[in-house]
């Protein structure tokens, strides 16, 4: 599905041509550039040529009527080709993470004769390698721009991963594929935000970020129906325990997936030349911008309230359910999640009141339409990397010898999620003004 030069169907950089016809916009249509900004100000990469600076023959011709109906159709075509398969992809990767959770239930931490701090260790231990390896992993991506082949192959790998827990017999076994399993899992989240921030126009990308956020909520609300099924059918099958079934059936469904990815193909934008690339340059940037830092804090908070889901299923149990039922009442909470992430991105893109961590509610702050997308990658990885460091402590403020009110765990979550808002909070103000500057021409 690869959108590419050579075929020469219109590349995102191509699409939105009301924003260049007008002769004002730079070389990547969010900055706005007039004559006299040109002629007084020195343009980053000036002399590096780039084919998104005007739009191909056929769509100078159209009228704007025909522009904009091409563009729907465009946009369509691409959520329908892109966002179905990097859901599911996404679904899979949430589910093998987070898998160990209900296999608990399942017999796990009985059969390995697990203590309550073992298996803590176990669960923390996958964010040790995620984040160690997002950052390195985004740069790496957008150093070979091969998505398609990039994502695909790490699902692979990490579905292998996946289904060999079942083979574990000892503690020890179990830490090292949770480990590795993190540092492959780690490619795919940032990458794939990177992904879809070069596919969609800021305007495009709160829904699209949204709907790709959605797979996690709806992997959870399906991880307890499964578990749920293959608790109370395969328990016992061939003299496996249901534990074992449970990841030895979520990995062959990811590897399954993952071959089907490269079929389908989620395609390549035309990113920047590897001679432009920097491999710390992008994150360079980054470090520069202080709204990277806030969009960190605040991330930061809201994943450290969510740790709980890591121990949603053991936390549910303390209500006095048994294990299927337990299961089962993982899931309403996760449906209601994701009517409200849709609520929030439509009333995002409806509003305009949305940012990403490049800065997306500023309308364009870097000249150089290659320096930002270092500053992309590197920003998506540092910032995703930083949030889940949280996970690491925070499997320990969940001891069964805590429940069933899990105080601790509890005023935690309670102080990050009111840092996050005081973020959000202070990430607007900074957001208005510098829109403001920008309206006023500074």
């Amino acid at each position: 599905m690869a959108f590419s030069a050579s075929n020469h169907e219109p590349q995102i950089g191509e699409r939105h041509i009301g924003e260049y016809s007008s002769g004002d916009y730079g070389v990547t249509g969010d900055v706005k550039y007039t004559q006299d900004k040109i002629d007084h100000e020195e343009i980053p990469n000036a002399d590096v040529p780039n084919r998104r600076m005007e739009a191909p023959p056929l769509v100078r011709v159209m009228t704007q009527e025909d522009r904009v109906r091409t563009e729907k159709a465009l946009l369509r075509k691409i959520d329908l080709r892109l966002l179905p398969m990097i859901i599911l992809m996404y679904i899979m990767n949430y589910l093998d993470r987070n898998n160990i959770a209900a296999a608990r239930l399942a017999g796990l931490q009985d059969d390995l004769k697990l203590t309550s701090v073992q298996y803590q260790t176990s669960v923390s231990i996958l964010f040790v390698g995620y984040i160690l390896m997002q950052t390195p992993s985004n740069l790496l991506l957008n150093k070979i721009g091969l998505p398609a082949i990039y994502l695909p192959s790490c699902m692979i790998v990490w579905g292998t991963i996946s289904a060999a827990t079942a083979g574990i017999h000892s503690y020890g076994g179990l830490v090292t594929v949770r480990f590795f399993l993190g540092f492959v899992e780690a490619a795919y989240f940032p990458g794939c935000l990177f992904f879809l921030s070069s596919w969609y126009t800021r305007k495009e990308l709160a829904l699209r970020t949204a709907t790709l956020y959605s797979g996690s909520l709806i992997s959870g609300a399906f991880s307890g129906l499964i578990a749920a099924g293959i608790t109370s059918g395969l328990d016992g099958v061939r003299g496996l325990r249901a534990w074992r079934w449970l990841f030895i059936i979520e990995g062959v469904v990811t590897i399954g997936i993952a071959m089907a990815a490269y079929l389908e193909d989620i395609g390549t934008d035309d990113w920047v030349s590897s001679e432009q690339q920097s491999f710390w340059h992008g994150m360079k940037l980054a470090c520069l911008d202080i709204k990277m830092w806030i969009l960190m804090t605040m991330l930061f908070g809201i994943v450290a309230s969510g740790s709980v889901t890591n121990f949603f299923p053991t936390v549910v149990k303390t209500l006095g359910y048994n294990n299927i039922n337990s299961l089962l009442l993982t899931a309403p909470p996760y449906a209601l999640a994701v009517i409200t992430t849709f609520a929030n991105a439509w009333h995002a893109d409806r509003t305009g009141e949305s940012y990403d961590c490049d800065g997306a509610a500023i309308r364009g702050d870097d000249a150089n339409g290659s320096g930002r997308v270092h500053r992309r990658a590197a920003a998506l990885a540092a910032i995703n990397a930083v949030s889940n460091s949280s996970s690491i402590y925070a499997s320990y403020m969940y001891p069964q010898s805590a429940g069933p009110r899990y105080k601790v765990a509890m005023a935690v979550n309670c102080a990050t999620i009111f840092l996050a808002i005081c973020m959000a909070t202070l990430l607007r103000v900074i957001l208005v003004r510098l829109n403001k500057r920008l309206d006023r021409g500074e």
